[in-house]
């Protein structure tokens, strides 16, 4: 049952016929979450069908424990909410930045309000598929610390930081000692 729902994450529409639309981006602001994007989307009339879309908000919140459906519910009064299944996808949509929006108008990462502006752009971003066998060939193409690591391939490498760490090391190692042409 969706009342005993709880996440951390959770991915909110908040249309203009909804209670807290005129304070959606305060009430984010100000209940204390981990992280949070927020962004208006008040171009989305649709490319192909000439369909034309009210002005909204998308957001998407984490706290720092898990939430139950009610409690969120009674922050955003009238509002769609639904637990994030995928962040990335979640984050990427706020731009329109997926296959499925291509006929949405896009927008810039400048237009989202958030609170950890380096994450949001990290996980809003399309990445490519990391494979572990390939550390040396990433080293090589200018990955040379995990902050690259994670710009290029988002957080589908936590669970191979140590091994990116050490493998970096090693290479950076072996290039001061190489001796220089």
């Amino acid at each position: 049952m969706i009342k005993t729902l709880r996440a951390r994450t959770w991915f909110i529409t908040i249309n203009k016929s909804a209670n807290c639309f005129d304070k959606a981006t305060e009430i984010v602001a100000n209940i204390g979450l981990r992280f949070y994007a927020i962004i208006l989307h008040d171009k989305d009339n649709n490319t192909e069908t000439g369909e034309v879309v009210e002005p909204h908000y998308h957001a998407l919140i984490e706290f720092d424990n898990a939430r139950s459906f009610e409690s969120v519910r009674s922050s955003f009064e009238g509002a769609h909410i639904e637990k994030a299944q995928n962040i990335r996808a979640v984050a990427q949509y706020l731009l329109h930045n997926t296959p499925q929006s291509k006929t949405k108008a896009t927008y810039l990462t400048d237009e989202v309000k958030t609170n950890d502006k380096p994450r949001y752009e990290m996980i809003s971003v399309e990445v490519e598929p990391f494979d572990a066998n390939q550390i040396e060939r990433y080293y090589k193409e200018g990955c040379t610390g995990i902050l690259a690591f994670y710009r290029r391939f988002g957080e589908q490498i936590k669970s191979y930081q140590m091994l990116i760490i050490n493998i970096c090391r090693e290479l950076t190692i072996e290039e001061s000692l190489s001796p220089e042409e």
